[in-house]
């Protein structure tokens, strides 16, 4: 029963997603960017000779979490090629093929005939599935050929379905996984009580963003706005977040703030400058228009990089579907805000609010006033400095352990 319930499932999801490509873009993309897949892998892998890592991520967010563990194989089995695989459209037009990324494509829709068709074409020796997506009939036939699978930065909780009386079929799929490499130690537990193996090595996103903090871009336009004033950056922005930020911008004339909305539209940038006087967007910036108190980054993969001129910054999503990723500012050792509707299902958030370094809100007045109680004081800040700096260094260095266990693994 599970498995029909299962395939049922993935070819309502086909039907619904073909249903929105009527009217909604990345629907669209998401079914055009799977005609003739198999005909763009044949031809990416075209002469290839060197032996493949295949690599799933869902999206974006998942490639940036496993580039490290990709970028350390690389540099142990340089013989070996990567594919990656995305289930999301953004995170297909986000990532280039580079020196890590040697090919891509969508991920079809998990079926038997697929995953037997994509696994003749690619042969890969060993696949990774980074922290989330777990497709039955890939994973199975991965198994059912002996190709090792390697969860990478898995994170689980007791809510999830894996751990209920009626999840069989569910453990089922994560059986067929040949080990996790889990982020903590409550996620290895629920493993151990289903009898799966793990290593506790981390979140590899967290040696990402020390390694982009590292390889800093010099950004001039940036530096011309920013001119050594208090600033605080607002990233990965949803709508569920813009009234907040927007009385927030209005209370405090005194800041600079650069704002980077989750998606590049006008419907999310028209409010902001419908309602603060003093905005400019990025494509519009000019060493004239320094003088501006909000600079709206209209664009994509600037982000990461804008951290390093805050003082202070607020990541959305907490408001809605999730948290987006506050290690990105966390690395630059100053205090993080975010709504405190949706954090709870990421470790890093939990982490640094128990440090009292990170500070969830749900409304103005509370941003307002946790805000004020922080800028003001200087020792609390050191402190934050202090405390964010030995957090990372005790946590950094998960794609290492992964590299270092992979021997057993490797054909």
């Amino acid at each position: 029963m599970g498995i029909f319930l299962y395939s049922f499932g993935i070819k309502i999801i086909g039907l619904l997603t073909q249903l929105a490509a009527l009217f909604n873009p990345k629907a669209k993309e998401f079914i055009n960017g799977r005609k003739n897949v198999w005909e763009l892998l044949s031809r990416q892998l075209e002469g290839n000779t060197a032996p493949i890592l295949w690599v799933h991520c869902s999206s974006v967010g998942e490639c940036e979490q496993g580039r490290p563990a990709m970028e350390a194989f690389k540099n142990k089995y340089s013989s070996y090629k990567i594919l990656v695989t995305f289930y999301s459209p953004s995170g297909y037009q986000a990532v280039k093929t580079d020196d890590i990324v040697d090919f891509k494509i969508y991920l079809p829709l998990d079926s038997r005939k697929n995953a037997r068709i994509l696994i003749d074409i690619a042969d890969p020796k060993l696949v990774m599935f980074i922290k989330y997506e777990f497709w039955y009939y890939y994973l199975s036939e991965l198994k059912k050929r002996g190709i090792p699978v390697l969860s990478v930065s898995a994170i689980f909780r007791d809510s999830q379905i894996y751990f209920k009386w009626y999840g069989s079929f569910n453990r089922k799929i994560l059986d067929n996984l040949s080990y996790f490499f889990v982020q903590d130690k409550a996620s290895q537990d629920l493993l151990n009580n289903i009898n799966l193996p793990s290593t506790i090595t981390g979140d590899t996103r967290l040696d990402r963003v020390l390694e982009i903090k590292e390889k800093k871009k010099e950004l001039p336009e940036i530096d011309g706005f920013a001119a050594g004033k208090k600033l605080m950056v607002i990233g990965s922005m949803r709508k569920e977040d813009v009234d907040i930020i927007i009385q927030f911008v209005q209370s405090h004339p005194e800041v600079k703030f650069i704002i980077a909305p989750h998606e590049i539209e006008d419907s999310m940038m028209l409010p902001l400058e419908q309602s603060i006087d003093s905005t400019i967007r990025h494509s519009q910036l000019n060493s004239s228009s320094s003088d501006r108190q909000v600079l709206i980054i209209d664009n994509i993969g600037m982000l990461s990089q804008l951290y390093r001129y805050a003082n202070s910054a607020y990541i959305g999503g907490g408001f809605s579907d999730g948290l987006h990723n506050i290690l990105e500012a966390a690395v630059y050792e100053i205090p993080v805000f975010f709504g405190n509707k949706d954090y709870q299902r990421f470790k890093e958030a939990i982490d640094l609010i128990d440090l009292g370094v990170a500070f969830p809100v749900g409304s103005f007045p509370e941003f307002e006033a946790v805000f004020n109680d922080l800028d003001g004081n200087n020792e609390r800040k050191a402190e934050i400095k202090s405390v964010l700096t030995r957090y990372l260094s005790e946590n950094q260095g998960a794609s290492d352990k992964i590299i270092a266990h992979l021997e057993e693994y490797m054909p």
